[in-house]
C-alpha cells in the first residue's frame, strides 16, 4: 500500500471513530438535558414541569384556506401546534390520533393548529380533507414558523406542542406521536395548568 493510500485510510478510519464517538457525546447530552429539562417521555419526547416552560411564541400568518390567523386568539387556552407535511409518512401515521384527541378536547377548551411546511396548499388541502382534518393550519412552506421556537425548534417532521394556558411550552414531540401519547399530555396540561 502506498503512503498517500495508508494516510487516505487512516484519515477515514480516524474521521469514522471521531463520528461514532460525537454520536455517544450527543446521546448522552440528549438524554441527560432532557432529564434536567422535565420528565422525560424519551429522547425525542419532553413534558415540562410548569417552572421550567419557557414562553411559546406567537404564530400567525395566513392558512391554508386563505384566512388570516392568529394563536393569540386563543389567549388563556391550551394549544396544540403541529409541524407537517403532506409528503411526510410518519404525518399521515399520526393524522388520526391528532384528529381524534383534537375533537375530544375542544369543549376541555384546547385548540389545535396545524403548520404545513415545505408543502403546496392543494396538496395540503387534500391530505386534510383524506384525514377528516377540521383544525386550521398555517401555509408555511419555507418553515420559518418553527424557527419562533429557538431553542426548542422542530427537529423532526411532524413535531408537535402542547402550550398551556399562559402562553408557555408544557410538552414536546419531535416525530410521530401517538393518541395515548398525546392524549395523556393534553389532560396533564388541562388539568394541571
Amino acid at each position: 500500500m502506498s503512503g498517500r493510500r495508508r494516510l487516505r485510510t487512516a484519515v477515514v478510519v480516524l474521521a469514522a471513530a471521531v463520528a461514532v464517538l460525537g454520536v455517544i457525546g450527543l446521546r448522552q447530552l440528549s438524554r441527560s438535558s432532557a432529564s434536567a429539562a422535565g420528565t422525560t417521555i424519551s429522547q425525542t419526547r419532553k413534558v415540562l414541569p410548569a417552572s421550567e416552560r419557557p414562553v411559546a411564541p406567537v404564530l400567525d400568518g395566513r392558512t391554508l384556506s386563505g384566512a388570516q390567523l392568529s394563536t393569540r386568539q386563543w389567549d388563556g387556552k391550551v394549544i396544540v401546534v403541529n409541524f407537517w407535511g403532506s409528503w411526510c409518512a410518519p404525518c399521515r401515521k399520526e393524522a388520526p390520533a391528532l384528529r381524534r384527541v383534537s375533537t375530544g378536547s375542544y369543549a376541555d377548551g384546547v385548540r389545535f393548529v396545524g403548520v404545513d411546511i415545505r408543502d403546496n396548499p392543494a396538496a395540503a388541502l387534500s391530505f386534510e380533507k383524506t384525514y377528516g382534518i377540521a383544525y386550521p393550519s398555517f401555509n408555511d412552506p419555507d418553515a420559518r414558523l418553527g424557527l419562533r421556537f429557538g431553542a426548542l425548534s422542530p427537529q423532526a417532521t411532524p413535531s408537535t406542542y402542547v402550550i398551556d394556558r399562559k402562553g408557555r411550552i408544557a410538552a414536546v414531540f419531535y416525530g410521530a406521536t401517538t393518541y395515548d401519547e398525546l392524549h395523556s399530555a393534553v389532560e396533564l396540561v388541562v388539568e394541571n395548568g
